[in-house]
């Protein structure tokens, strides 16, 4: 009963968080109109998509068009395989708002820079996007445009138009990806994640001023070897000045035309009174926005402390199911191995009174061989767990996830723990939504089964959440869930 009184506390403080963002953003936003037009600034983004093995599935990455000859701006890590160093074998990009793939090749690239020049293949006609030298104040807005891999719907295929975000110029400053080249580098609050890197950042007068390079990101391995890139902070993003890849388009005769003017932000009415209401407004939206985030943080602490307490209590309970398992176990072992020791038994007195005591003995051996190989043959069940499972699917962020358990670990112990936490599960998925300790997989009579340990999303089989802590079994080609990572059951 505890427990759902503070989960319905926790919900209604979220919804009064939420509906008090809103409200902030609604009443803010008449005063925060720009002339940044997206629409337009749109028509020059792409989404770049490159492979190695056409068997395996591509990254992706956003670039944006420079003049009218087809060359495209992104991101030196955007292009580069990890394999080789060099470009990958295959690529095409992707015009915002259409399907149609157009080839490309790679005309310069530079790893210190992280940065890259291609050439897009013909019938590739998109309009140029314009450049300035010209940097807004610190603490100017800002706009993020590209393709962010998490925004793509979990069903029906990438999205097909960009995503643009907003924020403001937080601080400028010469600085370094990796190496020794130095150049500068824009700091900004409009949010970015892994599938923007390469796309541009405007000005409020819609002119290219950086490329989107880096996020405030930290690596965790997941189960299967692989990195996955989670937020280290929030509001911190990184991007290279345009002048940097304005020079290197000079050197590799790449023509554009700079803008050096300075930006002119349209204010309401030409209003100075209107301008710091919309200012003030802002400050204000930030105030909120940070009130909120100050808000989630109390509710994961409580989200955590009941998750501990439902983790100590599974296992209270675990340890219960495993010692009643243990007493079925003895007491299935003694009703099928004690009639069969009293034959034995039987048939060796006989033999002793018959035989002599060597024969007896011999006879004794062979028969309980025979016995022992009828008994301890696996049955189809068993036949099926003796090899291991593969998961393999998307988390929410829509990077691949492919898991190996073997046979002999799901049998072990407590069997095989998947969560989010690297101190309490074994398998580690870092996906949104999966909880710290999310399920169980393990064999029993020969049978996988799966189990889920009161998580807060759930753990879904086939399209159904199963009760916490009451096994089911899965077969090969059944459908796991866990939060919003989905994957596929195999046989290994």
């Amino acid at each position: 009963m505890e427990k759902s009184i503070d989960k319905k506390i926790i919900e209604k403080i979220a919804a009064m968080g939420l509906l008090a963002a809103l409200m902030v953003i609604v009443w803010a936003w008449p005063a925060l109109a720009q002339s940044f037009d997206a629409e337009t600034a749109e028509n020059g983004i792409v989404r770049i998509v490159v492979y190695d093995d056409p068997q395996k599935c591509c990254a992706i990455g956003s670039g944006f068009v420079l003049n009218d000859q087809g060359f495209v701006g992104t991101n030196w890590h955007v292009v580069a395989s990890p394999d080789s160093g060099g470009p990958y074998a295959n690529g095409f990009v992707l015009a915002s708002g259409s399907t149609q793939q157009y080839p490309f090749s790679v005309l310069w690239m530079d790893a210190e820079l992280d940065l890259a020049i291609i050439r897009v293949g013909s019938g590739f006609n998109r309009p140029q996007l314009p450049l300035t030298d010209q940097l807004p104040k610190k603490g100017g807005d800002v706009f993020a445009l590209g393709f962010p891999g998490g925004a793509d719907p979990r069903l029906g295929g990438p999205a097909v138009d960009a995503t643009v975000t907003a924020g403001v110029l937080g601080r400028i400053y010469e600085g370094t990806w990796k190496g020794t080249a130095a150049f500068t580098v824009l700091q900004h609050s409009a949010h970015t994640n892994p599938g923007n890197s390469g796309g541009p950042l405007f000005d409020a007068c819609g002119r290219v001023i950086g490329v989107n390079t880096q996020a405030a990101l930290i690596r965790v391995v997941k189960a299967d070897g692989s990195l996955a890139r989670v937020p280290r902070a929030t509001g911190i993003f990184w991007s290279s000045q345009i002048t940097v890849l304005m020079q290197k388009m000079r050197e590799n005769n790449v023509a554009f035309q700079p803008i050096t003017a300075a930006c002119q932000v349209e204010t309401l009415g030409k209003d100075v009174e209107a301008r710091r209401q919309a200012q003030a407004a802002q400050r204000r939206l930030v105030e909120q926005q940070q009130a909120i985030e100050r808000t989630e943080g109390v509710i994961r602490q409580v989200r955590e402390q009941i998750e501990e307490v439902e983790i100590r209590a599974g296992k209270a309970e675990a340890r219960a199911g495993e010692a009643e398992e243990k007493v079925r176990s003895i007491t299935t072992q003694l009703i099928i191995w004690g009639p069969i020791f009293a034959i034995l038994l039987i048939v060796t007195f006989v033999l002793a009174l018959r035989k002599p005591r060597q024969q007896a003995i011999r006879v004794y051996k062979e028969y309980s061989q025979r016995v022992s190989r009828r008994v301890n043959r696996p049955t189809g069940d068993q036949a099926a767990a003796d090899s291991g499972l593969s998961l393999a699917g998307f988390d929410a962020s829509g990077d691949p996830v492919r898991v190996s358990i073997l046979a002999a670990d799901m049998s072990s112990g407590d069997g095989v723990i998947i969560g989010r936490s690297s101190e309490l599960s074994h398998i580690v998925i870092s996906g949104q939504g999966v909880s710290r300790r999310q399920a169980r997989i393990s064999i029993a009579r020969g049978r996988i089964l799966v189990e889920d340990l009161n998580s807060t999303n759930g753990t879904f089989l086939n399209g159904r959440r199963l009760s916490p802590y009451k096994p089911a079994e899965i077969r090969p080609g059944d459908q796991l869930a866990f939060g919003k990572t989905e994957l596929s059951v195999n046989k290994l």
